[in-house]
């Protein structure tokens, strides 16, 4: 496998194109550098020999340090968008997973959902509200999308014996596409995750929490008029167990003023793994702290 590997040194961030390679002796893998790259700062797509420009690892390196031709990335995801959009309200999951299967060659699962799907949907809902798109238009996108959510899951392998995460939604809220990519998202990276939403009673919430036995428990909330009943979810799962508790969705990105301890965003999900993995070791130091105490 070939990456970028950044490295600070005295606060200045160097970059070093690497490939990982698997020794057998040792029984582990040890990273060979191909070549360096230079200050991050200064890397242009020019530092990248051309073989190597192409690899998602490297793409996603690149995006995530708007290094390279920006322009024309985001030029190709707003012509991406616009066939993927078609195809939703056309209904045409096939087309869908094409587009898709095109876009993975150079870029990962997670900057699909967020530069593509996530907007593609939120101008699909903008339609339908300014009456530009027939609600049945906007029903088959809806359940294309859904469909084509499920499609890319299942492709996943489904024997995850990494951290178990439980996603759900409060109750009273309906729209679980959000929960759909973030267990796409989070199993594609071997978490192994148990999806149950949507919207249940919270008593049933809280005994599946307690027999599962999660390391994180994540709820998405899509309507701001379903916070309340997110708040009393929380406090519920809070009165009877002590797992790390994420909060994200459209609601919580539009009540930017809103301040509940157990609230984090997690509308990005290039960064939700990294997320879960930091509550989960933030939460053993704190059972660590307490038993010493």
């Amino acid at each position: 496998m070939v990456y970028i590997r950044s490295k600070k040194i005295k606060g200045i961030e160097y970059a070093y194109l690497v490939h990982s390679v698997w020794d057998e002796k040792l029984n582990t893998s040890r990273q060979k550098t191909i070549k360096y790259v230079g200050k991050v700062s200064d890397i242009s797509i020019d530092s990248i020999p051309k073989e190597y420009r192409n690899i998602p690892n490297v793409q996603t390196f690149l995006t995530n340090h708007n290094i390279g031709n920006k322009i024309n990335v985001q030029k190709e995801h707003v012509k991406i968008r616009k066939i993927f959009s078609n195809l939703l309200v056309d209904g045409n999951l096939e087309g869908a997973i094409s587009v898709y299967d095109k876009y993975s060659k150079s870029f990962h699962l997670s900057s699909f959902y967020d530069y593509i799907l996530k907007i593609v949907m939120y101008e699909i809902g903008d339609l339908w509200k300014n009456k530009k798109l027939e609600i049945a238009q906007e029903h088959i996108a809806s359940n294309t999308a859904y469909s084509f959510v499920k499609t890319l899951t299942e492709r996943m392998s489904t024997s995850q014996q990494g951290y178990k995460i439980i996603i759900c939604t409060p109750e009273g809220e309906w729209h679980n596409l959000g929960c759909n990519v973030l267990e796409s998202v989070l199993q594609n990276k071997g978490f192994k995750v148990f999806n149950i939403s949507p919207s249940l009673p919270h008593d049933s919430v809280v005994n599946y929490v307690l027999d599962v036995k999660p390391d994180v428990v994540f709820i998405s909330v899509t309507l701001t008029e379903n916070m309340s009943s997110c708040k009393r979810l929380i406090h519920k799962i809070e009165s009877k167990s002590s797992v790390p508790i994420a909060v994200g969705g459209l609601a919580v990105t539009e009540m930017k003023d809103l301040k509940l301890d157990a609230i984090v965003s997690t509308d990005d999900l290039d960064s939700v793994s990294s997320l879960a993995k930091a509550m989960i070791k933030n939460q053993k130091k704190s059972k660590i702290s307490n038993k010493k105490g």
